[in-house]
């Protein structure tokens, strides 16, 4: 589906909504153009709709349908996959960093709302992830970076179901250890 639409995500997520989700993961994302003709100088604003659309409304979106029915059921999880590009930003994707800002803070925001009614949410940052488009996109331009292995992030995506009920790693930042 096209998470650039809203109607089309309303739509799904009242579809989901009549499941019974325990789990929600927010993974979809989009890194959009990068580079000085994506800056605020030279930016294309509907090339950056595009990247908040996706990255960012869309899973506030996602949580406002879902995480009421958690709430009435007394428990759920919603991990949202960021990006170290929330923590910190570079010049050659800035809507890109935008988003994962704004997700974070939404993130962490509805851990705060939802951590009393028994509601898991976790912020997953990853930074680099090997085999990943947005990868390739890096070392297309000469980044030397590093890069983790996917299965790092999906062992952090567990994290939240392998402690006790009361304990919500509300945010999981990971690097690579070498470039």
């Amino acid at each position: 589906m096209d998470l650039t639409d809203p109607k089309a995500c309303d739509q799904l997520c009242q579809t989901l909504a009549s499941k019974n989700i325990d789990v929600l993961v927010n993974n979809a994302g989009l890194f959009g153009p990068s580079g000085e003709e994506q800056g605020p100088l030279k930016g294309n604003p509907d090339e950056w709709d595009k990247v908040i659309a996706v990255n960012l409304k869309a899973p506030m979106r996602m949580m406002r349908h879902l995480a009421p029915k958690m709430v009435d059921k007394g428990h759920g999880c919603i991990i949202n996959i960021g990006d170290v590009e929330g923590l910190h930003t570079g010049p050659r994707h800035p809507a890109y960093a935008a988003s994962k800002h704004g997700l974070r803070g939404f993130s962490l925001s509805a851990y705060e709302a939802l951590r009393e009614k028994n509601v898991k949410v976790v912020l997953v940052s990853p930074g680099n992830v090997a085999g990943t488009g947005m990868m390739e996109a890096i070392e297309k331009a000469g980044g030397k970076q590093g890069a983790m292995a996917p299965e790092d992030v999906a062992e952090a995506c567990l994290f939240p179901f392998r402690v006790s009920r009361n304990c919500v790693p509300s945010e999981i930042v990971l690097k690579a250890a070498q470039p």
